[in-house]
């Protein structure tokens, strides 16, 4: 396996630290691989293209109380 074109350097990254499940973890290293990308430039193409409503949620969060209990189960 081939390493992962880089990303280009900015000169103004930080790192982002985040636990997830282990299913996740490989889907997301399989989507990076797959684009021949390293893992930091596929999360940053994820982060640019959520979009966020006027009070800064992403607009895919659920506004529901109970639809938002649903979703953490759903990804716990």
């Amino acid at each position: 396996m081939s390493q992962p074109r880089p990303r280009p350097r900015t000169g103004q990254s930080v790192a982002v630290y985040a636990r997830v499940h282990p299913d996740l973890h490989a889907k997301a290293h399989r989507a990076a691989a797959a684009l021949d990308v390293s893992l930091a430039t596929y999360v940053e193409a994820l982060l640019a293209r959520d979009e966020l409503d006027e009070s800064g949620r992403p607009t895919w969060w659920p506004r529901d109380e109970h639809a938002q209990e649903d979703l953490l189960r759903q990804t716990a």
